[in-house]
């Protein structure tokens, strides 16, 4: 149903209720007055009651019922409509895949005032590939999620094929779409691959004509959230005063994962291009990139893309600016991303961006977009190319694919472009390869954020409503395995180490309680009192107690789904030397070892306070 077709619905209902409002008021006064001033008695009170609320119900049905039929009536006339403006704009002249489109080096820049034609026209045949060959019209399918990808034979970036690049991805399993394509090393390079089309297009539309292509795709947050993205814009747009921003986020920190950090490094040119067109639909003054100053080689790789794209006037008139921020995990939570972009440390606040935005103050609250850097890589193609190029693959509420990272107990580990849908068991056995020989997977920590992972639920598929349905979530895609020599108490100490260094101290019962969660574990673990098991769950769930972000929320999660499922476990280390004594890494990644093809975890970790700051 389109956005016309739900207003004359919502318009037919809403007539229907004033109506019945209205009958319902008059037969209430009805009531009120006919005693007193006809002096019934109780018996003629009584009828003239029963018959005015029977009459009432009779009005309201026969209201309703023509209503409805009116609403049908017209909603056949829109479906009508719709079908035959289909079939023009089906039977207009397309441009090959190898013509480009007219160059717009200067347009306005101030999307709210832009006034261009609806989007009418789609680019679906794929750019030609560098052999000069145009390849066919691929029609859109739906990947089926059950597909077992250990029969498909075509991969690129398999280990033996690409040491020393942590990117792999199974380009069998997808059609024409991957964001981990090749590296693309200059602009020029990107344009011949098809790059910047996506701009073009939402240029020369209007900027609600550009968020409804974007909310038709179906494109949800890839940031942790899931939150539907064209529904995103649009309140930003819409709702609030003052200016509008638009941020991507690329403080990438949660454990376990590496993906916009991959990204950024493949191609940071397309988040560009993705960033300009949030920019444009939403009517940014500013737009803003926030990367953490220790991802040396991503500042360099998207500071260096900006240089070209501003040179070549390819940005669509936008501002756009690289931020360089510290190395706090609350640097990548969206309001302690804008205390950063303003100047200050990453202290969350409790108004979201969309309520408060960047540099607001009474009466104007600034409304601001933040976006994750694996969403705005795949809005250029979604404008280029329609929004059925995302729905090639993924199911239908998680359409399209996403990029992940498999580190731990694998036998490879990397980050891999997989369809949203794909069960959870293809990523860790067919991917990365699953657990050493002899060894059995024991669990999987889906990040800092959320409920382990247990063996019985690989066969989950990685969409954000299956995720959800079996007590998790998917999360930014990173996943940490350990297999049966890992002690699950020393794992769940490191997480919660971690989410206790990181917390700011703003919200007392997350300092504390993260605290006393971290205290305990390090005293099961190292042997001594019997574990007060009761005590752990009351601190992790009291840890949420006014919170301003979710860092509380991810200590809840986790920690008490390990108590419950592994305190057999955590009863063990009573008394005795801990049973399973294997060193285990924190997973806070920081670079790809080439030389071992594994990823490179932070060595100085383990001497950070809990005030951030370091051991000398």
């Amino acid at each position: 149903m389109g956005a016309f077709e739900r207003f004359a619905a919502w318009c037919a209902k809403a007539l229907g209720h004033a109506l019945a409002f209205s009958v319902a008021t008059l037969v209430i006064v009805v009531w009120a007055v006919s005693g007193p001033l006809f002096h019934f008695s109780d018996t003629w009170q009584l009828v003239v009651n029963t018959g005015t609320t029977v009459l009432t119900f009779l009005m309201v049905f026969v209201i309703q019922n023509t209503l409805n039929r009116d609403s049908a009536a017209v909603h056949v006339k829109l479906d009508e409509l719709i079908r035959v403006t289909n079939e023009a704009r089906d039977n207009l002249p397309r441009r090959g895949a190898h013509e480009r489109a007219p160059s717009r080096r200067h347009p306005r820049s101030d999307g709210a005032a832009h006034v261009g034609r609806p989007i009418a026209r789609r680019l679906t045949v794929p750019p030609s590939d560098r052999s000069g060959s145009s390849p066919a019209r691929h029609a859109p399918r739906l990947l089926d999620p059950r597909v077992d990808t250990r029969t498909l034979s075509s991969w690129r970036g398999a280990a033996e094929g690409q040491r020393g690049d942590p990117i792999r991805t199974l380009t069998s399993t997808l059609a024409n779409v991957a964001l981990l394509g090749e590296t693309i090393t200059s602009f020029a390079e990107y344009v011949d691959t098809g790059g910047g089309r996506g701009l073009e297009v939402a240029l020369g539309a209007t900027p609600e004509a550009v968020i409804d292509e974007v909310t038709k795709s179906g494109l949800r947050g890839r940031g942790g959230a899931g939150f539907p993205t064209g529904e995103k814009w649009r309140s930003i747009r819409t709702t609030g005063t003052g200016a509008r921003f638009a941020v991507c986020n690329g403080a990438e920190g949660e454990p376990a994962t590496f993906k916009d950090r991959a990204l950024m490094r493949t191609n940071p040119y397309q988040i560009l291009e993705g960033l300009a067109i949030a920019g444009h639909a939403i009517g940014a003054e500013r737009c803003y990139v926030g990367i953490k100053g220790t991802f040396t080689e991503e500042v360099r790789a998207i500071s260096s893309a900006l240089e070209e794209m501003r040179e070549a006037d390819a940005l669509g008139g936008r501002s756009l600016e690289v931020v360089v921020g510290p190395d706090l995990y609350l640097f990548g939570e969206e309001t302690g991303l804008e205390e950063v972009i303003e100047g200050r440390p990453p202290l969350p606040r409790i108004a979201r961006p969309f309520m408060l935005g960047l540099f607001a103050s009474p009466p104007k609250d600034n409304p601001t977009l933040v976006n994750n850097v694996e969403t705005l890589a795949n809005v250029p193609r979604i404008l280029a190319d329609g929004p059925d190029w995302l729905r090639t693959n993924g199911t239908e509420t998680s359409p399209g694919t996403m990029v992940f990272t498999v580190c731990g107990d694998v036998q490879r580990e990397g980050v891999f472009e997989l369809p949203l849908g794909t069960p959870l068991r293809s990523l860790v056995e067919d991917q990365a390869g699953g657990p050493k020989e002899d060894r059995s997977i024991k669990a999987i920590f889906p990040g800092a954020s959320n409920t382990v992972i247990l063996p019985e639920q690989l066969d989950t598929p990685l969409d954000f409503d299956s995720m959800r349905e079996v007590g998790s979530s998917l999360g930014a895609g990173g996943f940490a395995v350990f297999d049966d020599t890992a002690c699950m108490v020393r794992a769940a100490y490191l997480y919660s180490r971690f989410l206790w260094i990181e917390s700011c101290a703003q919200c007392p019962a997350c300092k504390f309680g993260t605290g006393e969660v971290t205290k305990a574990l390090d005293e099961i673990e190292l042997g001594g009192r019997a574990p007060d098991l009761d005590l752990i769950l009351a601190r992790a769930r009291s840890s949420t107690d006014g919170q301003k972000c979710a860092l509380p929320t991810g200590e809840s999660l986790l920690m008490q789904s390990i108590v419950q499922v592994f305190a057999d476990e955590l009863r063990a280390h009573v008394g005795t030397p801990c049973p399973l004594p294997r060193e285990l890494p924190f997973h806070k990644i920081v670079g790809w070892d080439p030389t071992m093809n594994r990823f490179e975890y932070d060595p100085s970790y383990a001497s950070k306070r809990p005030d951030w700051t370091f051991d000398t």
